[in-house]
């Protein structure tokens, strides 16, 4: 159980005057819980309730000393449970998640709760998982750390002649023989003109000398995520090719220097999306510098132009500009940095 991210989520259901919020989106059951089953959590100013199927009951009992569990019926629908315990509670205004319901359950609940008023809420939780615990960041440095000897691996295996699914096949193992539960993602191992797409799949293609060898992989270590990108360099390299990971690469310095709390969050992206654009090469860099990173690989904040709000101390985020050149390849160098009291620290470095 997470009792202070549930505290300040109370605080969040008088903000915006909700008797209850109900939790659909599994990663922030888990996380307010430490249940990782399938199940659905209602949380009021006075109870926090998680309701199951029988599948879950037994898993479920683990938190009992901290959640009322309650049992939904089996092959009825989950929205007849929900309705029983609306209810008992006489709740009046109930809040949901709007960016992870379904249309189709959202259309069932209100046609069930008749006399309810449905409220959407927005990154609630998401908001409240962007500081990170002293737990969880013991648990992303870790997840950093294997990263780092998994990248140091993929240098060493990465040779002109093999093939890119290959490399990716052999990471995988590497990650879970030294203590992953598993990878983070898909490994993006993409050579030559390949790297020039942002999330290209690993393919069959072989891995020729003289060409760049983009290589973006994580691992997951007790729920908890790494992401890490790094340029693999083969034989003989072109001019082009370094001055471009000359640029991107100090675009990313100088916008990692700049994070600490209390600065806006676009100036970060800002900073590298300026430096780039000044080298001439701004219209092929087109997606956002970075994203929080702990329970998914991708949470709040995005580091884009668009996010209005300001650094935290203890937020996790990467910082991962690219240029990416359609017919002739891309560059991304990519970082985990941990926001401090005082500016910010490396995770993976």
């Amino acid at each position: 159980m997470n009792p202070a991210a549930i505290n300040k989520l109370r605080q969040e259901l008088l903000r915006h005057k909700i008797d209850a919020l109900l939790i659909t989106k599994g990663v922030n059951v888990a996380y307010l819980s430490g249940f990782e089953g399938e199940g659905q959590l209602l949380i009021t100013p006075t109870r926090q309730i998680l309701l199951v199927d029988f599948r879950f009951k037994e898993q479920a009992a683990k938190v009992a000393g901290s959640f009322q569990i309650r049992q939904r019926q089996s092959f009825r629908p989950l929205e007849e449970s929900i309705l029983r315990l609306v209810k008992r509670l006489e709740l009046k205004r109930l809040g949901f998640e709007a960016s992870s319901l379904a249309y189709e359950f959202h259309r069932k609940l209100k046609s069930t709760l008749e006399s309810v008023k449905l409220i959407p809420s927005t990154d609630i939780v998401e908001r409240l998982r962007a500081i990170k615990t002293a737990r969880e960041i013991r648990l992303l440095k870790k997840a950093a750390a294997l990263s780092l000897k998994s990248f140091g691996f993929a240098r060493r295996i990465i040779k002109p002649g093999r093939k890119e699914v290959e490399i990716a096949r052999e990471l995988q193992y590497f990650m879970r023989k030294l203590g992953a539960d598993n990878c983070a993602f898909d490994i993006i191992v993409a050579s030559g003109k390949r790297s020039s797409m942002p999330h290209a799949r690993t393919s069959g293609q072989t891995i020729k000398n003289n060409e760049a060898v983009l290589v973006d992989l994580g691992c997951r270590i007790s729920c908890y995520n790494s992401d890490l990108t790094r340029m693999v360099f083969l034989g003989k390299i072109s001019g082009k090719l370094r001055r471009t990971y000359e640029i991107v690469r100090q675009a990313q310095q100088l916008a990692i220097k700049a994070v600490r709390a209390g600065v806006k969050i676009r100036q970060i992206d800002k900073i590298a999306r300026q430096y780039i654009a000044k080298a001439g090469l701004g219209a092929f860099f087109g997606h956002a510098l970075g994203h929080g990173i702990g329970r998914e690989v991708h949470e709040y904040p995005s580091i884009s132009p668009k996010n209005q709000g300001i650094l935290k101390k203890d937020m996790v985020l990467t910082v991962e500009p690219g240029v990416y050149i359609p017919g002739w390849g891309g560059i991304r160098v990519e970082d985990m940095v941990l926001v401090t009291g005082t500016g910010q620290e490396v995770l993976t470095r």
